[in-house]
């Protein structure tokens, strides 16, 4: 053992063991060599080299296979090297196979950390001879944790089980199951799904079907949502609030449908609006028609009312509440003469009324709004045909029932009625006059009168 005493306190009093070489040039300097025997072989040491004539580095030697090579520097302004001898910065790790820095602690972390004492920001810097290509950076400014990819066609991608799981591209889009994202963001041979803390549904997309469910799961293929949907749009009146567009060529059908969770099972929605195309030129012109379901299980929707392209009301004469779309003589078969007519009106009794507390609780009517019709109890007694019970079990006379063809009969009939007693009138005017014939020419004064 060697014990030496150092009496100052900085490295000025050159006390302590002092290893010097005569040489005073660039690079020359003192070497402490550790030898295996007296060989020379399996040399190691610690050399201080002169940088120049006030700046020294100290070099780190080992050797490999024979050949004695510097493996580390620490330079005159504190710059440590490995596998350089002109560190820039404060550790460089260079070499031309492998610059690899491993952490491998026997307990549970393996932590680098970068803590930056004075100023704001904490970096480490990817580059390519000397030129930086990108970084991972805290900004304490703004308390951001950036990774920035420093090149102008550059990109960026997040792998999982050495496969690439997201990119996003020097444009900005976000691809995921793609390498080439040609939107904000698009997503490739998956369903996306996001719930909430319990597990319900907040929204999938089904990548098979391209259905899209809201607060629901996807199910018979709708898309479905649950809950209210409201719907703005801002711009000038060009503007589409809501637009529903089939995806054919012909865009002959299109449509909103309305369902019910409390009729589970059904393959029909309740109700539907939706536009049928009546013209292939130009801009197509359409209908806009209204359906309901009725309470059969499995029933087709019914259409119920149309509005022609042409700004008629009608309905397709599924029942009478309004006129048909179309009258044509060539369109109709089995025409008989309609049987009710003055008989039947002169029976029906016209009324003005409120409804009652049920008509309000059950059906939201109003009961302070008076009101004029018929009552079907009693018009069911006159033209059973008019009216028919609802699913809920109360009566109603559709429309004004057939009405209007009921007057048109009745005014004929009073027609009819009038003619006979004009016919009748003109006969007993003929027959006064004959018998005023005679007695004229019996009186001669009378007729000279």
């Amino acid at each position: 053992m060697i014990t030496i005493a150092d009496s100052g306190t900085t490295w000025a009093n050159y006390d302590g063991i002092r290893i010097y070489n005569t040489d005073t040039t660039t690079n020359a300097g003192g070497r402490l060599v550790f030898n295996l025997g007296d060989s020379g072989t399996a040399q190691a040491g610690i050399a201080g080299v002169i940088v120049a004539s006030s700046d020294s580095a100290l070099a780190f030697i080992t050797e490999d296979s024979d050949t004695i090579t510097e493996k580390m520097r620490i330079t005159e302004t504190g710059n440590v090297g490995i596998g350089t001898t002109d560190p820039a910065d404060l550790l460089v790790v260079q070499n031309s196979n492998k610059a690899n820095i491993s952490l491998a602690p026997s307990g549970n972390n393996a932590i680098i950390r970068m803590d930056y004492i004075t100023g704001n920001d904490a970096i480490i810097m990817f580059r390519e001879n000397s030129i930086e290509k990108g970084r991972i950076a805290y900004v304490g400014d703004t308390k951001e944790l950036r990774l920035i990819s420093s090149e102008a066609e550059s990109i960026l991608t997040l792998h999982s089980n050495n496969t690439e799981r997201i990119r996003i591209n020097a444009a900005g889009n976000v691809g995921i199951g793609t390498t080439s994202p040609g939107a904000l963001l698009e997503i490739v041979d998956g369903d996306v799904n996001i719930t909430n803390g319990t597990g319900d549904w907040g929204m999938i997309f089904d990548e098979a079907t391209g259905f899209v469910g809201m607060g629901y799961s996807i199910n018979d293929n709708w898309a479905q949502l649950n809950g209210p949907l409201s719907i703005f749009a801002s711009g000038d009146n060009g503007s589409s609030a809501i637009r529903i567009q089939t995806n054919d060529a012909t865009g002959e059908h299109s449509g909103i449908g309305f369902y019910t969770a409390s009729l589970p099972g059904q393959s029909f929605p309740l109700g539907l609006v939706g536009l049928e195309k009546t013209s292939d030129t130009g801009q197509h012109s359409g209908d806009l028609v209204f359906y309901t379901r009725p309470g059969t299980t499995n029933v087709a929707p019914i259409e119920r009312m149309r509005i022609t392209s042409g700004g008629d009301i009608c309905d397709p004469a599924t029942d009478a509440d309004l006129s048909d779309c179309a009258s044509d003589a060539r369109l109709k078969t089995n025409i008989q003469d309609y049987q009710y007519g003055l008989n039947e009106i002169l029976q029906l009794r016209p009324v003005n009324f409120n409804w009652n507390q049920k008509a309000v609780s059950e059906l939201s009517y109003n009961p302070n709004l008076t009101n004029t019709g018929l009552i079907a109890q009693e018009v069911e007694q006159i033209i059973p045909e008019w009216v028919e019970t609802k699913e809920d079990g109360y009566k109603k006379i559709p429309g004004s029932g057939d009405l209007d063809l009921v007057l048109v009969n009745a005014v004929k009939e009073l027609n009819s009625k009038i003619s006979a007693l004009e016919q009748q009138n003109n006969e007993l005017k003929a027959e006064i006059s004959a018998l005023k014939e005679p007695s004229l020419e019996k009186n001669p004064r009378e007729k000279k009168k």
